[in-house]
């Protein structure tokens, strides 16, 4: 699942990033948003991955549309599905 979420992060990173970018420009509010998902992105995907109230698949793109770094993604998304797969595993 980690490695699935992965690829939908790459293709948000590199097929998504520059019209954010774009957007960026544009809005000075959302650049501040960006800055922080980028500074912060580790702990707040972790909580987001914690929760099921948002779609994965999804996220996966808006992540990578964002200025989160692989590494910190990765990690957090890795963490992040492991409860709810050991519940899985073992129930």
């Amino acid at each position: 699942a980690t490695f699935a979420a992965s690829f939908g992060f790459v293709v948000g990173k590199t097929v998504l990033r520059g019209t954010v970018e774009n957007i960026l420009d544009e809005n000075p509010k959302y650049a501040k948003l960006d800055k922080a998902i980028g500074e912060e992105g580790f702990p707040l995907l972790l909580l987001v991955r914690l929760t099921p109230l948002f779609p994965f698949s999804l996220s996966n793109y808006i992540y990578g549309a964002s200025s989160i770094k692989f590494p910190d993604y990765f990690f957090a998304t890795l963490l992040g599905f492991a409860p709810g797969t050991i519940a899985y595993v073992y129930t």
